[in-house]
């Protein structure tokens, strides 16, 4: 889809309610899969599949209100003339999360 935005295929809102919607999408299965590994692990190991299922529980939560906040107030509103006191919640800005996420897995570097 970001690719689409960035060669002007897909405009707003469509790009907005595409990536909402199918990141709204995501949670459950992800939820899904990490009680899956939680039951596959050794019971000496569960503990810390137990902390993972509990921030993915978080996660799952906040993303599901998140997109939900944006597909059914933020862009609605924003197509009807201005966002006003919603410009809070818009979340249309560039992130640099890609960028983090390269520099967090340097610390699996090798270890001196």
């Amino acid at each position: 889809m970001q690719l689409l935005q960035i060669l002007k295929l897909v405009a707003f809102p469509r790009d907005a309610i595409f990536i909402c919607a199918s990141s709204l999408c995501i949670a459950p299965p992800f939820l899904v899969a990490m009680v899956a590994l939680h039951h596959s692990v050794p019971p000496e190991k569960r503990v810390y599949t137990h902390a993972a299922l509990l921030f993915s529980s978080m996660y799952a939560t906040y993303v599901s209100l998140n997109y939900v906040v944006q597909l059914a107030t933020v862009i609605p509103a924003a197509l009807h003339g201005g966002l006003g006191e919603l410009q809070v919640l818009e979340q249309r800005r560039t992130r640099s999360s890609g960028t983090l996420m390269l520099w967090a897995t340097s610390a699996w570097g090798p270890q001196r």
